[in-house]
């Protein structure tokens, strides 16, 4: 099971509203996108536990939200499908607002917010991988931030 996953239970209990530092889980155990996820003060040393030796994932005390999204954009988007919706820059803003939430940053700038579409990211990135010439995303892909966020 992804680490993201095995937090939502532990951080739901917390109201804890982070500012522009936070704590930040950044799950980078899949390839075709990387999960952020908020982690209030009082739940990092039950989180730290639980995800102790899971490679790919990093727990970064108080970290600069909108640096360790730039820095992973780089890393992670290997084409950029929908810069249009300018989430490069709604990234760090959601993961405030929306503290212990599970965000997934995927590999063609889309978002995803449920299991669902971390699956198909995964089968998107493979249909790339195959044949990167010829990929189109697909309408309506449910990675659009247009579709999870809105415009």
């Amino acid at each position: 099971m992804p680490a993201w996953m095995l937090l939502t239970a532990t951080l739901a209990a917390s109201a804890e509203r982070p500012p522009s530092r936070a704590n930040l889980l950044i799950d980078r155990s899949a390839e075709a996108y990387t999960v952020f996820t908020t982690i209030p003060a009082d739940a990092m040393p039950r989180v730290g536990a639980r995800l102790r030796g899971r490679v790919g994932v990093e727990l970064a005390a108080d970290a600069d939200l909108d640096a360790s999204v730039a820095a992973e954009w780089r890393r992670q988007v290997r084409r950029d499908d929908y810069a249009a919706s300018g989430l490069r820059g709604r990234l760090p803003a959601l993961l405030r607002e929306l503290p212990g939430a599970p965000l997934g940053l995927t590999w063609n700038g889309g978002i995803a917010v449920t299991y669902g579409d971390c699956r198909h990211a995964e089968r998107e990135f493979a249909r790339w991988r195959a044949a990167p010439q010829d990929y189109a995303p697909p309408a309506r892909d449910p990675l659009d931030p247009a579709h999870q966020l809105g415009r």
